[in-house]
């Protein structure tokens, strides 16, 4: 099982904890009980499922504590009361009420890396084409989604999108000097719009607005000074779609960037 495929377990556990004969152990989350019933279950042996909790005890371990570090679990009993001396209270966690709405609002943990090292290693591949200003926004995106600062986040997405933007105008001109002069300009992005996809066919012109009006509009909407209701969902969209982007644009690069 790969670290997703653990995140995505125990997530499904919050969601609907099932421990059968076992019990949660003075808390609301056991994770070696919810191990044991989940692969009994689906018809394990109890030397089977032994070996399972071993193999996958460490990172699932790592998912919960990734969680009680965002805010959605913490580790021991539901309350005092049902601390005693039952040694499950060790190996237990509680849904905090925090996490109770992050559970309910979407299945975002499912599809995104656990570690920020693991989303940085998707952008690997694009960091030398896109450049490095690139690959430091949208690694401090997805760090501010982790923290759940979710504005911090939409706009770290959205000037990583530009950088992109950026990156195909300057290799398509051969001077870095004059796009960013007609970008730092009145109404800029349009215009390094209309300069890098104004001579592609249509489908493509269309397919980069389905990829990047979500980010735009985002990121115009958290650059006012009033508040905003971006949340979870906007930030996970937003970290999709920049990777959306990207490898949209590293596909049609030499399309895109061939002089005129």
């Amino acid at each position: 099982m790969t670290d997703e495929d653990v995140m995505g377990l125990l997530l499904s556990w919050l969601r609907a904890p099932e421990y059968g004969r076992w019990d949660a152990g003075g808390c609301e989350i056991h994770l070696p009980n919810l191990v044991r019933h989940h692969f009994g279950k689906h018809g394990k042996d109890k030397y089977e499922v032994a070996a399972l909790l071993k193999d996958i005890s460490s990172p699932l371990y790592d998912a919960a504590w990734e969680l009680c570090r965002r805010g959605i679990l913490r580790p021991g009993p539901i309350r005092y009361e049902t601390v005693s001396s039952n040694p499950g209270v060790a190996e237990g966690f509680t849904v905090t009420r925090y996490g109770r709405s992050w559970l309910e609002e979407s299945d975002h943990g499912l599809f995104l890396p656990i570690e920020p090292s693991r989303y940085q290693s998707m952008l690997v591949p694009f960091r030398e084409r896109f450049g490095p200003g690139f690959y430091q926004r949208a690694g401090e995106a997805y760090r501010a989604f982790q923290a759940n600062a979710h504005l911090s986040a939409v706009v770290m997405c959205g000037a990583a999108s530009e950088s992109i933007l950026l990156a195909a105008s300057i290799a398509k001109k051969g001077d870095e000097g004059a796009i960013l002069a007609m970008y730092k300009a009145s109404g800029g992005r349009s215009k390094v719009e209309r300069y890098l996809f104004g001579q592609v066919p249509e489908q493509v012109r269309s397919q980069y607005r389905a990829h990047s009006s979500l980010l735009q509009y985002w990121r115009d909407e958290s650059a006012h000074g009033t508040a905003t209701n971006i949340s979870a969902n906007e930030a996970y969209t937003c970290l999709l779609q920049v990777l959306r982007l990207s490898h949209f644009i590293s596909d049609q690069w030499q399309a895109l960037t061939s002089p005129a």
